[in-house]
């Protein structure tokens, strides 16, 4: 399957490399199909499943476009088309805001349908770094501050793989 889609996407997005989401939505995509196909393979797909798929999806496109923002003004400088150098920084930190709140709704959704104590810790905790990684956005002014916003995204999709082994 990765062989045939990952080609198809990649030369889809050098064609269209004046769209703006491209690269951020081919690299989420390319996640959520390396995430749910073994698992669609392996037959134990089911509604947490798509749970996980959809938050990697969401949460590399979340990191995605907060990389572009702290990238802003050499982007801006190169020509880049991204989706901050279009939308500006503002609305690109609102539409981070979105994603955020879908994560979080999902999350919420899975921590009430959670049965072992660790799952719900690491729901509590994945819910704790999406209100600390909105107060960041909101704050953030300058590169570095991106630079450390895109750490927490990190530990965050740590958190998302230390849930796999609930499913």
């Amino acid at each position: 399957i990765y062989g045939v889609i990952t080609p198809f996407l990649y030369n889809f997005v050098q064609r269209k490399k004046k769209l703006y989401y491209c690269k951020n939505f081919f690299v989420s995509f390319t996640l959520f199909l390396v995430t749910i196909s073994p698992l669609i393979v392996l037959e134990l797909f089911n509604l947490n499943v798509l749970h996980i798929a959809t938050l990697s999806f969401l949460s590399t496109f979340e990191r995605e476009l907060i990389k572009d923002i702290e990238d802003f003004d050499g982007d801006k400088l190169t020509g880049k088309y991204t989706i901050p150098v279009t939308l500006g920084v503002q609305r690109s930190k609102n539409f981070v805001y979105s994603i955020i709140s879908i994560i979080s709704l999902i999350n919420f959704m899975n921590l009430l349908s959670s049965i072992f104590f660790i799952e719900k810790c690491t729901h509590i905790s994945y819910l704790i770094i999406n209100l600390i990684i909105i107060t960041y956005t909101f704050k953030a002014k300058e590169k570095k501050d991106y630079s450390k916003i895109s750490s927490l995204c990190k530990y965050q999709m740590l958190l998302g793989i230390l849930t796999l082994p609930y499913l």
